[in-house]
């Protein structure tokens, strides 16, 4: 039997998956409307350099894995958090 109590998110959990949807659609839009301006022929001047863009990919990816991190703990048994003793 399922328990509502433990599926329930951590706020560490869900507060970093918002920072990697947050990061990973701004380096996406970042991306696409770079790829449209070019297209069409416009200004890019205000698209993220090559660092910065690199910084919100790298903040999207650290952010799921400490969201994968926070689930996998939340999914432990009570007793598996404590060190084996002996």
């Amino acid at each position: 039997m399922i328990d509502p109590a433990r599926d329930a998110r951590s706020r560490l959990e869900v507060a970093a998956l918002v920072a990697c949807a947050a990061c990973f659609s701004l380096f996406c839009a970042n991306v696409l409307l770079g790829w449209w301006a070019r297209a069409m022929g416009w200004d890019v001047s205000w698209r993220l350099e090559r660092v910065p863009e690199f910084l919100l990919l790298f903040g999207s990816a650290i952010s799921f894995a400490v969201a994968s991190l926070a689930a996998e703990r939340r999914d432990q048994p009570c007793g598996a958090r404590e060190p084996p003793s002996g």
